[in-house]
């Protein structure tokens, strides 16, 4: 399994380790027999024939914990109740496993700016039209785990593993707090009761329709009006035409 999580989906930094229990030492060497295993023996320096971290972990035989980042246990699985001979149990850890990993790693969500959605160190339109571009395109919705060697669009601005209008919104309102609504350097996200304030409950759910994002953005804001100057009319009609080939106007 971790051979098979490794090359599926290499940005995720899902390590398989073990701790072999008390008296079994004798079974390490055919448990690494071929394998690249983090594993470890447990000592029992109390004498209770436990040893120290089954004792802290309170583990049975063939517990799996899943960890975070941080080595806080976030689910357990037990392999004698769920022999990973059977297919459905193999692909429910390894499901697991990832879905663990993406909610403590967050890897389409910039860990340096989180509204740099290009991760090139500049807030600008283009990062809210990445977004908006990728909702138009049916790209909306949970994203899946990735699978390539390297992220180029850092679309989960907020860090809950859906791309939704309230992602490009959060770009939007960083931008419309600078003087003439251009582009700068990188800054902290706006807070959520801004965004609720302007657009509703709604953005707090990310369940604002596109329309809303871009009618938000027709307001008589320099910002705004840089944004959208070529994409359509004030009725909406002009949601789904391709955005980043448009060259935009500096305001004036």
């Amino acid at each position: 399994m971790q051979k098979e999580l490794s090359a599926e989906h290499p940005l995720l930094r899902i390590t398989i380790g073990g701790v072999n229990q008390v008296g079994y030492d004798s079974g390490n060497a055919a448990i690494m027999a071929g394998r690249k295993l983090a594993w470890m023996q447990d000592i029992d320096t109390d004498q209770n024939s436990n040893g120290e971290v089954w004792d802290d972990w309170q583990a049975v035989w063939r517990d799996v914990f899943v960890l975070d980042g941080a080595n806080s246990k976030v689910n357990l699985y037990n392999l004698t109740v769920h022999d990973l001979r059977t297919p459905a149990n193999y692909a429910e850890l390894k499901s697991i496993l990832i879905d663990s990993a993406m909610v403590s790693q967050k890897p389409f969500t910039n860990e340096s700016i989180a509204v740099d959605v290009d991760g090139n160190g500049i807030v600008a339109p283009r990062d809210a039209l990445l977004v908006i571009n990728r909702l138009n395109s049916g790209g909306g919705g949970t994203i899946a785990p990735p699978t390539g060697t390297s992220i180029s669009e850092y679309i989960d601005v907020d860090g809950n593993l859906i791309v939704a209008p309230l992602d490009a919104l959060r770009v939007i309102n960083v931008l419309n707090q600078r003087t003439g609504g251009g582009e700068g350097e990188a800054a902290a996200p706006a807070s959520g009761p801004m965004l609720e304030e302007s657009f509703g409950s709604e953005a707090a759910t990310g369940e604002l329709p596109v329309g809303a994002v871009r009618n938000a953005l027709l307001e008589p804001v320099s910002a705004h009006e840089w944004f959208f100057a070529q994409w359509g009319s004030e009725d909406g009609s002009g949601i789904g035409e391709p955005l980043l080939g448009t060259r935009l106007r500096r305001p004036r």
